[in-house]
């Protein structure tokens, strides 16, 4: 295994799936499985590269996008510009890398693993936002944005029935028992709200009729 781990191919290699694993990780809920085993992987190529006495300085650039990578998972945002400058990094890290070395075969795994991260990072990222920004579906937080009718309200407090439930409620005045309301936070296990149709300027419902008596 040790032997094995010597080899500047080998090395890359590990670098190449421990960063797509500790991106992944970053992107999605693996439970720590996927970073676990990143950095396990890191371990090898660099007990690969202190064995085999290696030039390691040029993999620094493939660990700064790696890192790059991650801060961009992390806003859930990018630009063509940002995502290049990750792919260049690693590229250069990776094929100088392979160039000290003087193994052909570390320099064409390098362009291969650039090209394969380059490619799977917009996917990871957009998983990722898309798992983040989605509706929870469990808990109070499930309830924001949902609408429920009003079965008693005084003032500022009442209660509105959700999922065959009677939840108390905060919000404006004025409600009153059969309006629709959309839940828009909670504060313990007290629903905030807000009419369906917002008070236009606080005008009156009804005008009243003039009287021609």
């Amino acid at each position: 295994m040790t032997e094995v781990a010597n080899e500047p191919a080998v090395v890359l290699l590990c670098v190449v799936l421990a960063s797509a694993l500790i991106v992944a990780e970053v992107a999605l809920p693996t439970f720590g499985l996927a970073g676990f085993t990143g950095f396990a992987l890191v371990v090898v190529a660099a007990v690969g590269i202190n064995d085999a006495g290696m030039e390691w300085w040029p993999l620094s650039f493939a660990a700064l996008a790696v890192g790059l990578w991650s801060v961009m998972i992390a806003r859930r945002t990018s630009t063509v510009i940002q995502q290049a400058i990750a792919v260049g990094l690693f590229t250069v890290g990776g094929v100088y890398f392979g160039i000290l070395e003087d193994d052909p075969l570390t320099i064409v795994l390098a362009l291969l693993g650039a090209a394969g991260l380059a490619a799977g990072f917009p996917v990871l990222l957009e998983k990722s936002s898309r798992l983040l920004n989605a509706q929870p579906e469990v808990g109070m937080e499930a309830f924001v944005g949902r609408s429920a009718p009003v079965t008693a309200w005084a003032g500022t407090e009442g209660s509105v029935q959700l999922e065959g439930a009677f939840w108390n409620a905060v919000g404006p005045a004025g409600l009153a028992v059969g309006d629709e309301i959309v839940i828009t936070g909670y504060e313990g296990m007290r629903l905030t709200v807000r009419p369906t149709t917002p008070d236009p300027g606080g005008m009156p419902m009804t005008v009243p009729q003039k009287d021609n008596r």
